[in-house]
């Protein structure tokens, strides 16, 4: 780091030990989980002129690609949150964010006051209210702002990104968001970005899971899959998950990097959180089964590969 980066770095600190008010334009901006997504949120916001600071990654590549963009890099948590007024989120569950903001030498010891902290994973609700409450009692602020898109989306910085929380905390975070997003929506206070983010990720992950079934049903009846894709294109059972799974059946092209994991836990927050009916319990069962099969770290157009009927949802349907 340049000794005036340092410097900039000191005054920030000083700012924060009062009230940071945060300004898109000199604030120091810290980011945490360079996966697929976080890897070109933080790509647009260093390349569009933000101040970056990176947190470290077993995964040496997004880090070196973004230093080599303008970004620094920190070597804790409570390094980076000495160092930023604003750290963006972006992990694989809410067990990570915890650990991360609650954990010994966490972003909760570290931030200042008045400092703004933003949770792009798809997170469980009640961990949000849980942190939020903790945070606000040492003066930090909190938004949820959980995305929706894809990774190609993100590196082209036009990620739909909802947002939960106090207004004038939304108000100050737009414009870091900006940075990534194409479109940002208000959904109401904190968590209520959360709640939404698992709805939205159900009704996908159900539409996918239909998709699979139909795909699996092409094949055995001898459909071509390429007519399938035609004639679904343009009627009432086309949707977006259909136009992201057909095409890896079709030409083995990968647009929805989404894992069989990750829509596991997904459901299983949704679950957590309400009394899910019929469908619910089905959508579980094709994710359940998935995994049983050791195919949680396949993306959810993978599925299509080998389909694997579940007994368990044959008994719902068939009510054997």
């Amino acid at each position: 780091m340049t000794s005036g980066g340092k410097a900039q770095h000191r005054n920030s600190h000083l700012r924060r030990c009062t009230m940071v008010d945060v300004q898109t334009h000199d604030s120091v901006i810290g980011f945490v989980g360079l996966g697929p997504m976080g890897r070109g949120m933080a790509r647009n916001i260093v390349s569009k002129g933000g101040h970056l600071i990176v947190l470290g990654h077993k995964r040496r590549a997004p880090v070196e690609e973004l230093i080599g963009l303008g970004a620094s890099e920190a070597g804790s948590a409570a390094e980076l949150g000495r160092q930023c007024d604003v750290v963006f989120l972006c992990l694989p569950s809410s067990r990570q964010v915890e650990e991360i903001v609650l954990g010994a030498g966490g972003l909760a010891e570290s931030l200042g006051t008045g400092s703004l902290l933003i949770d792009c994973t798809t997170s469980e609700p009640g961990s949000t209210l849980k942190i939020a409450a903790i945070l606000a009692a040492k003066g930090i602020r909190f938004i949820d702002a959980p995305l929706t898109r894809t990774s190609r989306d993100a590196d082209a910085g036009r990620l739909n990104v909802l947002v939960g929380g106090a207004e004038a905390d939304i108000k100050a975070a737009k414009p870091f968001i900006a940075y990534f997003a194409e479109n940002i929506f208000p959904i109401g206070p904190i968590a209520s970005a959360h709640k939404l983010k698992l709805i939205n990720n159900f009704m996908t992950i159900g539409c996918s899971a239909v998709v699979i079934e139909a795909v699996a049903a092409a094949r055995k009846l001898g459909v071509d899959t390429q007519a399938l894709f035609k004639v679904v294109s343009v009627g009432g059972a086309n949707s977006g998950a259909f136009q992201m799974i057909m095409p890896w059946v079709n030409e083995r092209e990968m647009k929805f990097q989404f894992s069989v994991a990750n829509a596991a836990k997904d459901i299983g927050y949704l679950a957590a959180a309400t009394e899910p009916g019929v469908m619910g319990r089905a959508v579980a069962t094709v994710m359940a089964d998935a995994i049983a099969a050791g195919l949680s770290e396949a993306a959810i157009p993978q599925l299509t590969d080998e389909p694997r009927p579940s007994a368990r949802g044959r008994e719902l349907m068939l009510g054997d």
